[in-house]
């Protein structure tokens, strides 16, 4: 019970961290959203020979083991939009804005492959819709607005509740989690393998990264490295402990988010810091505390 505890609490810090550093280096390093999530969807390949290590090989149908690589490449591509979002969004708010994919995952699951959608499921959708739409308000100069990163963020939810679900009614065929994961990280990997076949567009994706300080790689490494021990903490976690409860626990990424925010910001300049004034505080936090109801309400 305390190992798939720490383990559940240790994967959204280690996202949470891995966030921070995505927009730092995003801002102010690799400034191209496509070629950001290249390099996240090549550091899948290592996942793959170690989640066949952990699960054994096993030779699925043909037919599983291509739904199981389009789950995977449904789930990289909106990256995109994450990145994209982080470019002009505080960290925070982004990953408040993450925390609408398990319900939206259920949704879509209730609706494709048949799953029962409770009233108490409902109401938590709504609560987390509502946290949601909270988060994106803040105040500009002079007066309020709504996000941007809402509505790329919503879509981005959307791509990989899409992936969850497909991986989710494929994989229930297999002896453990780890042998449909292999197959589902490679379809995350075949994204950066598109971009490989050919001399001139591999030249477009790795253009953005050359001449990059070493500052600058310390960052990239650091943080594809901390959001991949996420994965393999948050993936093992999965097999000790109710994956409800898992999920649930994943909830205080969005403030874990926040306070690494303000830990990193004081030794590292390229950092966003976050907004504190009261007014950003407040919204924040009411929509923190919805969202966290919400998760608590779908275990």
């Amino acid at each position: 019970m305390t190992s798939w505890f720490l383990l559940s609490l240790s994967a959204p810090f280690l996202w949470a961290f891995s966030n921070v550093i995505d927009s730092a280096a995003r801002r102010h390093f690799v400034k191209s959203d496509l070629a950001m999530s290249w390099l996240a969807s090549l550091t899948r390949l290592p996942i793959i020979p170690l989640f066949f290590w952990w699960g054994g090989f096993q030779v699925p149908a043909l037919g599983t083991v291509l739904w199981l690589i389009l789950a995977g490449l449904l789930w990289t591509l909106p990256f995109i939009l994450y990145y994209k979002s982080l470019a002009f969004e505080e960290t925070s708010r982004v990953v408040l804005f993450l925390e609408f994919l398990p319900m939206l995952t259920m949704v879509i699951a209730y609706g494709f492959i048949g799953e029962k959608l409770t009233l108490i499921q409902g109401l938590a959708f709504v609560v987390i819709l509502l946290g949601n739409v909270l988060a994106a308000f803040r105040r500009g100069i002079g007066r309020w607005h709504f996000s941007k990163a809402f509505a790329l963020m919503m879509l981005a939810n959307l791509g990989w509740a899409l992936g969850d679900v497909l991986f989710k009614k494929h994989a229930a065929g297999f002896d453990n989690f780890f042998v449909p994961a292999a197959f589902y990280a490679m379809g995350m990997f075949l994204f950066a393998l598109m971009f490989c076949v050919h001399p001139k567009v591999l030249r477009s994706m790795t253009h953005p990264f050359r001449g990059l300080p070493s500052r600058a790689w310390k960052l990239i490494i650091l943080d594809e490295a901390t959001g991949l021990l996420g994965t393999f903490a948050f993936a093992y976690a999965l097999t000790l402990g109710p994956a409800s409860l898992t999920a649930v626990l994943t909830g205080i990424q969005p403030i874990a988010a926040f306070l690494i925010s303000l830990v990193l910001a004081r030794t590292i300049p390229e950092i966003t810091r976050e907004e504190v004034t009261k007014s950003a505080l407040s919204f924040k936090g009411i929509a923190f505390v919805l969202v966290a109801i919400g998760l608590w309400m779908l275990s």
